[in-house]
């Protein structure tokens, strides 16, 4: 709502799954991160917000389509913008990555204030890999969705168990310097 300010601690597992075709191999993985929000509700309707830590950093809004005092359903949408840069394979390249996601969430809500919320959620990947040698840019949209519960503890704390999960469906690149033979068919479902 309106003036207020939420605060959260998100701890995690983030897992990927990468499968390159013609090379018989998949590769997966599964790391812990963390990350801290804030959240500052402009109108009954906007929200802005930033997200930081093993994310980096990433912009956020929420916009809810529904009344604000619906007894049962809450119907928004979440766009984000978020980028992280971090040092790649070898000690002079980088690899930096930016994703503007769109989820549009679906909540229902019951037993005072928790809520089931189901959510669909398309990710627009960039990534970008520099080094001596070239760079590589490559342009991956995925597509998902979470679920996830959110269970109120008091008045002001809630706890929010969530499984999202996002699977590429198209892709395209293009290098200087840098072959991209590799990336034919490459895919990487995240969780």
């Amino acid at each position: 709502g309106k003036g207020n300010f939420q605060i959260s601690a998100e701890p995690g597992l983030y897992g990927v799954a990468v499968i390159k075709s013609g090379a018989g191999s998949a590769v997966s993985e599964a790391l812990p991160h963390f990350d801290v929000a804030f959240r500052y509700g402009v109108t009954d309707w906007f929200d802005l917000g930033i997200r930081s830590g093993w994310s980096l950093i990433e912009l956020q809004t929420k916009v809810l389509f529904t009344a604000p005092d619906a007894p049962r359903l809450a119907i928004s949408a979440a766009p984000a913008l978020g980028a992280i840069i971090k040092n790649g394979d070898s000690a002079n390249s980088t690899l930096t990555t930016v994703n503007l996601a769109v989820p549009l969430l679906l909540g229902i809500k019951h037993f005072r204030a928790n809520e089931f919320v189901f959510g669909l959620r398309v990710n627009n990947l960039i990534f970008v890999y520099g080094d001596g040698n070239g760079s590589l840019a490559v342009y991956q949209c995925g597509v998902g969705g979470t679920i996830g519960y959110a269970l109120a503890l008091g008045e002001t704390f809630k706890l929010f168990p969530e499984l999202a999960l996002s699977v590429p469906v198209a892709q395209t690149g293009g290098s200087t310097g840098r072959t991209v033979a590799g990336l034919a068919g490459f895919g990487a479902v995240t969780w």
